[in-house]
C-alpha cells in the first residue's frame, strides 16, 4: 500500500512496529506520571505570560518537563525564548464544574 510519493507502507503486525508502539506508550506513562503542576510561563522577547500544566514528582521536574518535552530533544526557542517564573500545585476549582443544567 503506497500512499503519497516514497513513502513506505508499515505493516501493524511487525515486531519493528509493535517495539515502537510500546516504547512510545511506556514514554509517554512516564511523561504524564506524577503530581500536575500549573507553570507561569514568560515569553523572553515579547513579556507576554501564560500558564501551562506540566506533570512531575516535584516542582522543578514539571519544569525540566517543560523544557525537555516528550521526546526529551530540546528545541532551542524554548530555552531562549521562555523562562518558567514560577510554579504551584494544581488545585481544581470543583465549583465551576459544580452547575449542571437541566431542560
Amino acid at each position: 500500500m503506497q500512499v503519497g510519493v516514497g513513502a513506505k507502507s508499515v505493516d501493524a503486525k511487525s515486531r519493528d512496529w509493535a517495539n515502537q508502539c510500546r516504547r512510545n506508550q511506556a514514554r509517554w506513562q512516564a511523561h504524564t506520571t506524577g503530581k500536575t503542576y500549573v507553570l507561569d510561563i514568560v515569553n523572553r522577547t515579547t513579556g507576554h505570560k501564560f500558564k501551562v500544566h506540566q506533570n512531575g514528582k516535584n516542582l522543578w521536574q514539571a519544569g525540566l518537563r517543560y523544557y525537555k518535552g516528550l521526546d526529551h530533544s530540546v528545541p532551542s526557542w524554548v530555552w531562549t525564548c521562555t523562562k518558567v517564573v514560577s510554579g504551584a500545585l494544581y488545585q481544581p476549582d470543583t465549583s465551576k464544574h459544580s452547575k449542571v443544567l437541566t431542560a
